[in-house]
């Protein structure tokens, strides 16, 4: 830590390797990927209560001199490079020390919001995260969270929410990835499934037949991309 410039909010970013101090960039939270983004959360319209999905995932913000042109001349006197400045110590969970996470979990997670009342009712930690890693398996820890951007799906009763193909960003599963069920009253974790890739998208759900079914796509490099569709045995 004592390597990089800390500071409050808009800390601007710092030389990659600065003579005068001997940093390496400026650490900063939210990071490149932000931490509630496009894939929102949900609102149910009846209770009053927003379903917040967000994430905690650090960046490195250094500036260095960008290349030159195929005319030998830089366009820019600096430029931010964002990812290489932890070397093996970047992960999935951003910079960190032996590849595990700088900050307190959860790195992913649901916060129910009653905007009735102003008031947050509860938090969990969306995906297992890293507790299972070696270094951490033996501590018994509860699920961390994994960073990513899915988007959710509200039902009367439950919450649907996948975990992130990293295909969507940086912040996501490479592989095999979770799809959960929520007690959307209480953040209970009630059921999950392993999917063969990271979500994409938003989970759909729809009746046929009179079953009601959900959809969620997946995908990534290695599997390419898919629809998988769930209901109840009858």
């Amino acid at each position: 830590m004592q390597a990089y410039v800390t500071g409050p909010v808009f800390t601007p970013p710092s030389l990659a390797e600065d003579p005068a101090n001997g940093k390496k960039g400026t650490l900063a939270l939210p990071g490149v990927w932000g931490s509630e983004n496009w894939n929102t959360g949900a609102f149910d319209p009846e209770t009053g209560i927003y379903y917040a999905v967000s994430m905690t995932l650090p960046t490195i913000y250094a500036l260095k001199a960008p290349p030159p042109n195929e005319r030998g001349e830089g366009k820019l006197a600096y430029g931010i490079d964002d990812y290489d400045t932890m070397g093996d110590n970047m992960s999935l969970y951003g910079p960190g020390v032996e590849r595990l996470p700088l900050l307190k979990p959860p790195y992913g997670r649901i916060t129910a919001l009653d905007l009735n009342q102003g008031i947050k009712l509860w938090t969990v930690a969306n995906g297992d995260g890293p507790r299972d890693d070696p270094k951490l398996k033996s501590l018994q820890l509860p699920p961390l969270g994994t960073p990513g951007r899915p988007a959710p799906l509200l039902t009367k009763t439950l919450l649907f929410l996948g975990e992130s193909s990293y295909s969507v960003d940086t912040a996501g599963i490479q592989g095999p990835a979770h799809l959960f069920a929520y007690d959307k009253a209480t953040g209970e974790r009630i059921w999950q499934t392993v999917l063969p890739a990271g979500t994409t998208g938003a989970p759909i759900t729809y009746e046929i037949d009179g079953k009601q079914v959900i959809v969620v796509p997946i995908g990534d490099k290695n599997h390419g991309t898919a629809w998988i569709a769930f209901a109840l045995k009858q």
